[in-house]
């Protein structure tokens, strides 16, 4: 009997696309603070050979772009609900403020 796994590396990532810059609130240097802050960075190197061996899903976004954690839907999310910390981050984490407008959160999904 072989065993099966699927590695999910859901926050490794520190991208933000682009075209979605202009739609965060902090300044470059909070930004990149915020994204560094709360990366799991180091995963990928410490789950590598499990990914490689058994494949899976690495995140290469931020989870201040997306978190696939979340549920898509904010009514069913409690970190929405208290935080506005849904799969579509509203506050930034570390300065509790607002992190972005909300004009392409339906583009996004």
């Amino acid at each position: 009997m072989s065993n099966h796994y699927l590695i999910h590396l859901p926050h490794y990532g520190t991208k933000i696309p682009e075209q979605y810059l202009n739609d965060y609130l902090l300044d470059k240097e909070d930004l990149e603070n915020n994204i560094f802050q709360y990366a799991d960075i180091y995963t990928g190197e410490l789950f590598g050979s499990l990914f490689d061996k058994f494949g899976g899903v690495k995140n290469e976004y931020s989870r201040l772009f997306f978190d696939p954690e979340r549920f898509g839907n904010d009514e069913f999310e409690k970190m929405y609900q208290k935080f506005r910390l849904g799969w579509f981050y509203e506050n930034a984490i570390l300065e509790k403020r607002p992190l972005r407008g909300t004009q392409n959160k339906s583009a996004i999904l």
